[in-house]
């Protein structure tokens, strides 16, 4: 048979065969995005996932977004008694606005905790720790937040045995349903982390999620993956740009608020900050508008992203909320606020999870 021939030949069979193994592939893609275009908690205005696939499909990276206060003039008043109209700002901080934080999870605890009390858990009672998206399935945190309280005599155990869950796609913790929770599989820490340290040494953490009966399968998830700095920390520089941690933390009131809240800090230089090779010190800034009062983490803010928005709209990760330093009322004081420097881990990260999506 000829050259011609066989080319010929071989592009009639290709022609052939492409409608019977493409058609199957592209009804399965429009099946999906039907699918998700069906899911509630879904608008045209933003991506929107099936949670049965969340832990495995493809996720959209944050490649631009501008920050939160982008959109808002100022700090965002929460009504604390709407009988009388009081109204209160947060920990020194703002209240994120829709959609311009959907790399954002919470570790939730289940409702009951029977070996610590018999009655059921409060919302607030229910948040944890908080956390980010890097990738599928993943969600990065902070060490310490691998393990709480289990009884009334004081033991431990880690969230996957106390069936914590990762919930996503919220921004209001006291809505249920809000987002949709999934079951913790597994949970790393890395080999330097050390709780008897002070200092709260290498203290980041993965957690890997997936949906399970539990997982509400006809509620959209509105998540995008969080891209992670890879810069050594000698060719970090961030001068005076302003960054932005997230959290559900505590405020100055004492209490958690329901809405997923930002605060705002310069980088110190690493002169300034203990461990600067695996540490960032967030110098507080004060809040616009609120003579004394600082945008400071604070408990159950840990884990949460320190994001830095490269030419003003690009998210990185650049770090997770770790600790304070010194003690102080939150939202009160000017002590540095120190993130986990997560370029330090970033092939840890990779050995565990595999490579993550770069922005």
């Amino acid at each position: 048979m000829s050259a011609a021939r066989t080319a010929a030949l071989a592009a009639a069979l290709l022609a052939a065969t492409l409608p019977v193994t493409r058609a199957p592939l592209l009804a399965q893609a429009d099946e999906t995005a039907d699918r998700a275009r069906d899911l509630e908690g879904c608008d045209p205005f933003g991506p929107c996932l099936d949670p049965l696939t969340i832990e495995s499909a493809p996720v959209d990276t944050a490649a631009q977004f501008p920050p939160p206060d982008y959109f808002a003039k100022g700090p965002e008043p929460i009504v604390v008694d709407p009988a009388q109209g009081q109204q209160h700002v947060i920990g020194g901080g703002f209240a994120v606005p829709d959609r311009t934080a959907p790399w954002m999870a919470q570790i939730q605890r289940p409702p009951r905790l029977l070996r610590l009390t018999a009655r059921n858990l409060g919302w607030d009672e229910r948040h944890h720790c908080s956390g980010a998206l890097i990738k599928p399935g993943w969600i990065i945190t902070a060490a310490h937040c691998l393990d709480d309280t289990l009884d009334l005599a004081g033991n431990v155990a880690d969230i996957r045995q106390l069936n914590y869950r990762v919930r996503l796609g919220r921004k209001d913790i006291s809505l249920d349903p809000s987002g949709s929770s999934f079951r913790i599989v597994r949970i790393e820490r890395p080999p330097g982390y050390d709780p008897s340290r002070s200092g709260y040494f290498s203290d980041v953490a993965l957690v890997q999620y997936v949906a399970d009966e539990q997982t509400d399968a006809a509620r959209g998830v509105q998540a995008v993956v969080l891209p992670v700095d890879r810069r050594p920390a000698s060719q970090q520089v961030f001068g005076t740009d302003i960054v932005r941690f997230y959290g559900y933390g505590l405020t100055e009131r004492g209490r958690i608020e329901a809405p997923l809240l930002y605060g705002k800090a310069l980088i110190a230089p690493d002169s300034q900050c203990r461990n600067p090779a695996i540490a960032l010190c967030g110098r507080q800034i004060a809040s616009i508008g609120i003579p004394g009062r600082q945008s400071s983490q604070c408990h159950g803010d840990s884990g949460g992203p320190l994001v830095w928005f490269r030419d003003g709209k690009r998210p990185m990760l650049i770090g997770v909320v770790s600790h304070n330093v010194g003690k102080a009322s939150c939202g009160r004081h000017r002590d540095a606020g120190v993130f986990t420097r997560i370029s330090a881990f970033v092939g840890w990260i990779e050995r565990i999870a595999g490579p993550l999506p770069r922005g």
